[in-house]
């Protein structure tokens, strides 16, 4: 069951340097009021996945809306 009140809507991202992949394609949603975590190991991306959202770096592929 989706929440009101979407708040944004990841889709297809993915970040690429050279041929290596640090983020392959992740789609979410994030409502309002609710709590989102990226849970990972050490160089799983999610510091690459959030600096993306954020828009301190430019995705390789991906939108947001």
């Amino acid at each position: 069951m989706e929440s009101e009140g979407k708040l944004l809507k990841i889709k297809n991202l993915r970040k690429k340097f050279g041929e290596f992949t640090a983020v392959n394609d992740i789609n979410v949603k994030m409502f309002e009021n609710e709590i989102f975590a990226l849970l990972g190991h050490n160089g799983a991306g999610k510091t690459t996945a959030i600096s993306m959202i954020t828009g301190l770096i430019m995705p390789t592929k991906g939108d947001g809306e």
